[in-house]
């Protein structure tokens, strides 16, 4: 499979946000990333890595990134939110 560029058509339902995937996407990097040794857990991290991922992840991104920062991790530097 050759790599295309996306096609994003507004009226169609399934573009409701490009975040989501497919099952078939999911279960293909499921299968991709077991096979890959820097997801396994041969090594736990430290107890303090694990409580400071934990304070991090309790907020969700429009909490943490202003709407313009996320369009900009989005789509690039040139992104701004317009809402």
């Amino acid at each position: 499979m050759s790599p295309t560029k996306p096609r994003f058509y507004a009226q169609k339902k399934y573009i409701a946000s490009h975040w989501h995937f497919s099952q078939c996407s999911v279960d293909s990097m499921k299968a991709t990333l077991q096979g890959k040794a820097c997801v396994r857990s041969k090594y736990p991290l430290p107890s303090d890595t694990l409580q400071e991922m934990h304070r991090i992840l309790q907020q969700q991104p429009g909490q943490k990134y202003t709407p313009d920062q996320q369009c900009v991790f989005a789509n690039g530097f040139a992104s701004f939110y317009c809402g």
